[in-house]
């Protein structure tokens, strides 16, 4: 069963005719359009608790609604399917929801563009995230460390230690698959090139982000999962 097949032959035009561009990466598919300079997603995840499921989310800014939430007759937050033929109904109700629903959401959404996110790779940077290194005891090879993020995350977190998460996450990816950091304007310092891999990326300050906002949901955790995922698949 091919999921992305299934995603391009269904949801690709559609979601085209709503404004929405494709993009595909090896830890999910997400579909991007801009309004005034505000970016609103579409991003589709395979579960990582059901077997056979996938999530859709909506996010603009800060503010994130699950496809299921504008239903009253589910209880899992997933799209559960048996086969290929169940997946394609569930696209189609993805398609459903998104045109009835999550248009007009999109629009009650109501965010400034974005401020761009500081460059914490910078020298002027190294005193304060060298300290929060050594006053959580974070080590990069370490994977347990990433528990210690997750329990901070759980809690009130200032500007200063989102950025310290950020670089301490994308330093445990990069010691534990081999990885390079590089620079986005947009999105900040992200890190590419994991296991090698020109396809798969991981931005830690978006992805903290998330978690900050839907801390009960999200982890680092969760997200470490999916890229090890993602090298197992590329290796393989």
């Amino acid at each position: 069963m091919n999921i992305t097949k299934c995603i391009e032959d269904i949801l690709l035009d559609r979601f085209a005719q709503f404004g929405f561009n494709y993009e595909k990466s090896d830890t999910g598919w997400t579909y991007i359009r801009e309004f005034g300079g505000v970016k609103e997603f579409i991003e589709i995840e395979k579960s990582n608790w059901y077997e056979n499921a996938i999530s859709c989310e909506y996010r603009k800014g800060t503010s994130t609604r699950n496809t299921i939430a504008f239903l009253r007759d589910r209880i899992e937050q997933v799209h559960v399917f048996s086969d290929e033929s169940t997946l394609k109904e569930e696209f189609k109700l993805i398609v459903d929801i998104t045109e009835k629903y999550a248009l007009k959401w999109f629009e009650q959404i109501k965010v400034k563009k974005k401020d761009l996110p500081d460059n914490f790779l910078k020298e002027e940077w190294a005193p304060l995230l060298q300290s929060f290194i050594r006053k959580n005891s974070i080590k990069f090879d370490n994977i347990e460390s990433i528990l210690i993020l997750d329990k901070m995350l759980k809690k009130e977190v200032s500007k200063e230690e989102i950025y310290s998460i950020s670089y301490c996450f994308g330093e445990i990816i990069k010691q534990n698959f081999g990885a390079e950091w590089d620079y986005s304007p947009e999105d900040g310092p992200f890190i590419n090139n994991i296991a090698g891999s020109e396809k798969i990326a991981l931005k830690p300050f978006v992805l903290i982000t998330k978690i900050v906002m839907n801390p009960d949901v999200l982890s680092l955790e969760y997200f470490f999962i999916n890229i090890k995922s993602a090298v197992d698949g590329v290796k393989n």
